[in-house]
């Protein structure tokens, strides 16, 4: 085969993709809905979703993170993660090994589709996405997508963009801040973006430094309850300035030594987890677990009447 003809072959293997999005409007909270994709030559299973409850009732919501390409670890801890049955799962970056590259993503969404298809995830960017046009065409998300928020019963939730340039981007500076002081009247306000503020992974003191210049400040003036974070692939609880960090990026990439605490520190341990936070009006409860189901971590807060 000379390269005219191979290059002939290469380009008839190339098939345009459409991906599909359906709005659903007018829905009831706290109503369990069932669906069903039917396509050409193709009929899904009949499936299910609750949809978000009011405002007053009780819900939870499972934090976990750089699942990567640990792909038998993250397939255990979806596993642990259906049984808990929350009402939103949110993963903080670092999803595949590269974002760049399709395959990756097709195993992706085939160990998660058990819990996406009856639970709504939300994803941001970390630093393995590597900014691929393929994370914005596989996922539909709040307002510009790379940074988003949402309000979820009684809470308020935050997603970020910690990757340069966006770290420092005035714009999403400007956009937090206003967005932050537009629900003022939320229970409790969670903000969400990969890199951490505070951990104990050596050699990565400047990123750490550089999220505490440009995200800290506006999240403490706005009295945020819990900040939670990738990419330093371990368990972290800290508490500065009256916020909850926690790293949970235990999701199946390959793990990190603990090192040096820096002040704060509440817990630290390398292992794989995930995090779930169950919200009953006014009180917040806290738990990590182990990818055998076990408890790693609990805590919990209660919303004071000055608030968080």
């Amino acid at each position: 085969m000379d390269n005219r003809q191979h290059h002939k072959e290469k380009i008839k293997e190339k098939k345009e993709t459409k991906y599909h999005q359906v709005s659903l409007k007018k829905l009831t909270p706290s109503t369990e809905y069932f669906y069903q994709v039917v396509g050409k030559d193709y009929s899904s299973s009949v499936e299910t979703f609750q949809t978000a409850p009011n405002n007053d009732e009780p819900f939870s919501f499972v934090v976990f993170g750089d699942t990567r390409s640990g792909h038998l670890i993250h397939q255990g801890i979806i596993q642990k993660i259906i049984l808990k049955k929350p009402n939103l799962v949110i993963n903080t970056g670092d999803l595949v090994g590269d974002g760049r590259k399709m395959e990756d993503w097709d195993t992706f969404f085939n160990l998660s589709q058990p819990l996406m298809k009856r639970t709504p995830y939300y994803p941001m960017l970390g630093n393995h996405e590597h900014n691929s046009s393929i994370y914005f065409d596989l996922f539909s998300l709040p307002g510009n997508e790379r940074y988003y928020s949402f309000d979820y019963g009684n809470s308020h939730f935050v997603v970020l963009d910690s990757n340069a340039p966006f770290l420092e981007s005035k714009e999403q500076h400007n956009w937090l801040r206003e967005d932050l002081s537009s629900h003022q009247d939320a229970t409790f306000t969670f903000v969400f973006f990969h890199h951490p503020a505070y951990s104990t992974k050596e050699g990565r003191e400047w990123e750490r430094k550089m999220v505490r210049l440009n995200f800290c400040p506006i999240l403490e003036e706005f009295k945020v309850a819990l900040v939670f974070n990738g990419h330093d692939h371990t368990y972290h609880h800290y508490l500065v300035g009256g916020i909850h960090y926690l790293i949970t990026a235990g999701g199946g990439a390959s793990l990190y030594k603990i090192g040096p605490p820096e002040e704060g520190l509440i817990k630290a341990e390398s292992t794989h987890h995930f995090t779930l936070v169950s919200i009953k009006g006014k009180n917040l409860k806290i738990e990590a677990f182990y990818p055998n189901g076990s408890l790693l971590d609990s805590f919990t807060l209660v919303k004071p009447s000055t608030g968080l």
